[in-house]
């Protein structure tokens, strides 16, 4: 699930995110990087390396709405919005847990 997308005006970029931020190249589609946080689960056990999400399928699976993204997005340390400053060129971006 996508829950924000910006036009980065002045790099012709665009970012998108789904609990992480993705930069594409808004002529190819081409992934230039994604951003995402550490959990506090992976914080305290040492481990640095982001989990891969699963995005199979098309549609959502009712497991994860009582357990999965849709549950914990905004309890969390995942990306949930995001504004684009064009006076400075910085993209800002909300977390679930209220940090910027």
């Amino acid at each position: 699930v996508v829950n924000d997308i910006c036009i980065l005006s002045s790099t012709e970029r665009i970012a998108s995110c789904d609990g992480t931020i993705h930069i594409w190249n808004s002529q190819t589609g081409k992934l230039l990087s994604c951003f995402s946080e550490p959990s506090a689960t992976s914080l305290l056990s040492g481990s640095s390396s982001a989990k891969k999400v699963n995005n199979e399928g098309n549609g959502v699976n009712p497991a994860a709405l009582s357990a999965g993204i849709l549950s914990t997005a905004f309890n969390g340390s995942l990306y949930t919005c995001m504004h684009y400053l064009g006076f400075n060129d910085k993209l800002l971006a909300g977390m679930g847990n209220g940090s910027l």
